[in-house]
């Protein structure tokens, strides 16, 4: 003992102080990577296997250093579990990941830091499900084995992922009924030079891109062979802050191919609510509520309902949105190649779009072709609701060739006028009725022509309520149940025409 201590003694004091530092400082951890033997491992597991990386503290678990889940190994979160990561740890996983039940990965410093966040590497599998994952570096997705269902995922920094709160990068995921808010850059992006073709459904987006850099909620680059698919979603802006927020974005900038579908989704309060941009690109955008896309109060920089800009080879069909207080309505650019309803096209039929008020500089621009393609937009109401317009009202709201004759033609003719059908031949009503109305239960629907398609929208143009009738009956019904009471708009529309009326809800 004297010997030992008389070594102790003799070394310099710059190392006794760093022995000491050591001796009573805090207790460092190393990262901590599973064997990689095709074993499954809970938190538990890992508590006990991983030398201090992964403790319980209590009433949570606390990782203190990068985790690996590598080879095919498997870690299983699942319950009311929470899991608090130290400042830039990082989880990769190269085997799988399967999160359920009430979960929640979170910062262990709540909310003054970030934890590194997730990473799936190309050989992995991801399946999160009713579980919350915030205040990370992102999700980074390299595989094509991925879904998130019922999530909550907010407060993200762009570091791991750093296009999106969930950067996606090939295959077909599966995002569904998840929230997204609050996070640094888009909820949702993909690469402009990778195919990557998910599927995004019933999401509620609000309040992401909080950086306030050029770019949507939701941003998506080319789906390859493959159909992007963005259905039923809520897309929110609103903060005046977040000027140079979008809303949707879908592009193919480097001309891979593109095929999308925007379907039913509500788009409101962004710097502008729908583009599709880039070349060999091609989209269905239908049913969709764009309305109030006008945070950006310069319309020179933003502001349409919907944008199409392409320098090739690109198709659009617009059916039946509601496309009303923006700054534009439909803006084309370049050689954009849209179809807003076509009566003699079986493929397209009616247009059966809601254009109105779309205004900036005190005039009204629902329709502005900045193209030379003649476009056809047959059967839509350009007009505000409940007014019988003429062909000069209607001209007055769209600019084309009229105005300026280097741009194409907009073939606007025959054009709804909330309840009518108009061309230069032909005056005749196509009319409807409901009873009773008010109403609360179920409203009864009776047409002069037969009915394929029952739409019921909110006053901000939220659809609400949809039927597809088969047979094309005269008569039909709608179910009415669990809806506010109020005022709302009833859409009927057929292969032979369409019509609207308000109908109150008590």
């Amino acid at each position: 003992m004297k010997h030992n201590k008389a070594q102790t003694a003799s070394l310099p004091t710059a190392l006794l102080l760093l022995l000491a530092a050591f001796i009573n400082g805090p207790i460092l951890h190393a990262q901590y990577s599973t064997p990689g033997f095709g074993q499954a491992f809970t938190m538990e597991d890992l508590v006990e296997l991983s030398d201090g990386t992964v403790l319980w503290e209590s009433d949570h678990f606390t990782v203190n250093a990068d985790l690996s889940i590598t080879g095919a190994d498997t870690l299983l979160i699942e319950g009311e579990v929470e899991v608090h990561f130290a400042e830039a740890v990082l989880l990769t996983i190269e085997g799988a990941l399967l999160t359920a039940g009430g979960a929640k990965l979170t910062t262990a410093n709540c909310c003054e830091s970030h934890w590194g966040g997730i990473r799936f590497e190309s050989s992995s599998h991801g399946r999160l499900q009713n579980s919350e994952i915030t205040y990370g570096g992102g999700i980074r997705v390299l595989t094509p084995n991925f879904e998130a269902v019922n999530c909550h995922i907010s407060h993200h920094s762009a570091v791991t992922s750093t296009g999106g709160a969930i950067g996606l990068s090939g295959g077909m995921a599966l995002i569904s009924h998840c929230t997204f808010e609050g996070n640094a850059a888009s909820a949702i992006s993909s690469p402009a030079n990778i195919n990557t073709a998910p599927r995004i459904e019933h999401c509620h987006f609000e309040g992401n891109n909080t950086s306030n850099a050029n770019r949507p909620q939701i941003n998506l680059g080319p789906s390859g062979a493959d159909t992007t698919y963005i259905v039923g979603n809520w897309v929110v802006g609103g903060n005046p802050s977040l000027d140079q927020t979008g809303g949707i974005a879908v592009s193919s900038l480097l001309g891979n191919p593109c095929h999308a579908v925007i379907d039913k989704n509500v788009v409101i309060y962004n710097r502008y609510g729908v583009a599709v941009i880039g070349n060999n690109i091609h989209s269905r955008i239908t049913g969709n509520g764009l309305n109030y896309n006008n945070i950006q109060e310069d319309p020179m920089l933003g502001g349409s309902g919907i944008n199409l800009n392409s320098t090739g080879a690109n198709s659009h069909v617009i059916l039946s949105n509601n496309i009303l207080g923006n700054h534009w309505g439909i803006t084309l650019q370049g050689t954009a190649q849209a179809n807003i309803g076509e009566i003699d096209n079986p493929e397209v039929g009616p247009g059966l779009n809601y254009i109105n008020y779309n205004q900036n500089e005190g005039g009204l621009f629902d329709l502005y072709n900045n193209t030379s393609n003649t476009i056809m937009a047959q059967e839509n109401c350009w007009t505000p609701l409940n007014w019988t317009p003429t062909v000069e009202d209607v001209e007055s709201v769209i600019f084309h060739q009229n105005d300026d004759p280097e741009l194409g033609e907009v073939i606007f003719i025959p054009f709804i006028a909330c309840g009518y059908i108009n061309s230069t031949s032909n005056t005749s009503a196509y009319s409807s009725s409901v009873y009773p109305n008010p109403t609360q239960g179920e409203v009864s629907v009776k047409s002069n022509f037969g009915m394929r398609n029952l739409a019921l929208h909110d006053m901000s143009g939220r659809l609400v309520r949809e039927r597809s009738v088969g047979g094309s009956p005269l008569e039909s019904t709608l179910r009415l149940d669990g809806l506010t009471p109020g005022l709302y708009l009833l859409r009927i529309s057929g292969a032979q025409g369409a019509t609207s009326t308000k109908l109150v809800v008590n």
